[in-house]
């Protein structure tokens, strides 16, 4: 009989322990409920159009949740739209830019080429045209790039999660 009652009282301990642990781990909220505040403060700044604080939190939901699956999916989502709006927002502005940029070269070359006809093109005036094409080289290296960052966008969109 005592030593029925004394492994009673040496199990006490570890069976203590194990109720407080399993009491704990069930009332603490699970990874996903505990990310949802950041990520509705996440889809309010994407409703007012507020994409640089809506790619800040969810780079800030990856480092605090990592394992908030569901969320991080959720995000993942998010984060592809906003990008793929802000690429198309800077292509559009890239395309007016590069456009401008063309005429702006197409005139000066006319300019260069009537001029060393007359043989009075200047160094100043062939330097403004190779300054212009470097800058429209330039904006159509960024064009490029905003167009397969949009094309890489909606492919990995189409991909399921």
């Amino acid at each position: 009989m005592t030593t029925t009652i004394t492994f009673q009282m040496k199990q006490l301990p570890i069976l203590l322990f194990l109720a407080l642990t399993l009491l704990y781990s069930s009332c603490r909220k699970s990874p996903d409920e505990q990310a949802a505040p950041l990520m509705q403060t996440i889809e309010t700044h994407y409703t007012a159009k507020q994409y640089d604080q809506v790619l800040a939190g969810i780079d800030s939901l990856r480092k605090q949740f990592p394992l908030a699956i569901q969320t991080r999916k959720k995000a993942l989502r998010l984060y592809q739209t906003t990008e793929l709006i802000l690429a198309q927002t800077d292509l559009a502005a890239t395309d007016s830019a590069l456009q401008q940029t063309e005429a702006a070269v197409r005139r000066l070359e006319q300019e260069v080429n009537r001029l060393r006809t007359v043989g009075m093109a200047s160094p100043h005036i062939l330097r403004l045209l190779t300054t212009t094409r470097i800058c429209r080289d330039s904006l159509q290296t960024r064009f490029d790039i905003q167009c397969a960052k949009i094309k890489y966008i909606h492919k990995r969109q189409k991909e399921k999660l």
